[in-house]
């Protein structure tokens, strides 16, 4: 009777802490997110700040391991939803560089966040917050999902993953954060047919983003020129802004699209 009198309090005790970690996690994952808006990216104290995106996945790897433990599935939904925040926009290369630094130097970094296959674990993540995640949430994910197949040039799933959930109907619908995510996705895949070689392709998905003069809005990094901007206006889009780490290089993107713009009217000019 005692045992099952410990055993009862000890799970009543673990219960009452299960809506406090999401809370926490997300209180965690905001704070990094300023402070990564408000340091310089060219500052050493940036790079200085980056290690603290390490900790906090350890963190919530933990917290995951927990809650799953218990079977809390809305709550490990939330945390997954924060873990995806930081590991959808890191491609595979970058994990094999650091891997191949440290099997330089003869030495393991255990505190470096390093995956085997991302794909998998993504996919995983991504499945857990469709299952038990709120709406905003399970586009969110979506969104992610489909940024990093992009991102891997993997072309086909992601825009299989957009048609399925019929993303650009439900985009005119979004909160302002996920526009911006699916934004960034649709950009990301139009990047990656370009890198591939399609042409056609690539200029359909990019023409709508590099047309649009608010094209730095439409994807939170920065802002366009000419443009009165009213204190609240500032202050609102700055909340929105995209880490530096984080974001599509512009120069980049602005040639990729320009080059399929040419590629594609050069027949014309040379037909008349």
């Amino acid at each position: 009777m005692e045992a099952q009198a410990a055993i009862r309090q000890m799970w009543e005790t673990e219960r009452s802490v299960f809506p406090s970690l999401p809370g926490y996690a997300e209180r965690l994952e905001q704070e990094l997110w300023k402070s990564y808006q408000r340091t310089q990216h060219g500052n050493i104290a940036y790079l200085v700040r980056l290690q603290d995106e390490n900790k906090l996945l350890f963190v919530l790897d933990r917290m995951l391991s927990f809650l799953q433990s218990f079977e809390q599935s809305e709550s490990s939904a939330r945390v997954a939803v924060i873990k995806l925040t930081y590991l959808y926009y890191k491609n595979d290369t970058m994990y094999e560089t650091i891997k191949t630094r440290m099997n330089a130097k003869g030495e393991v970094d255990t505190n470096v966040y390093l995956l085997e296959n991302s794909e998998t674990v993504i996919a995983d993540l991504v499945s857990q917050v469709q299952a038990n995640g709120a709406p905003r949430a399970r586009v969110r994910a979506t969104l992610y999902h489909v940024y990093h197949h992009a991102l891997h040039n993997r072309v086909r799933p992601a825009k299989d993953i957009m048609m399925k959930s019929h993303m650009s109907q439900l985009s005119s619908h979004m909160n302002v954060d996920n526009q911006i995510m699916y934004n960034r996705a649709l950009t990301q895949t139009g990047l990656a047919a370009f890198r591939l070689g399609r042409i056609n392709e690539a200029h359909d998905l990019l023409v709508d983003i590099c047309n649009n003069a608010k094209n730095k809005e439409l994807l939170a990094q920065g802002y366009s020129r000419n443009q009165e901007k009213s204190t609240q206006y500032e202050l609102e889009e700055n909340k929105r802004q995209i880490p530096f780490h984080m974001q599509i290089n512009l120069a980049v993107l602005d040639c990729s699209y320009l080059i399929c713009a040419m590629l594609l009217e050069i027949p014309n000019y040379a037909q008349h």
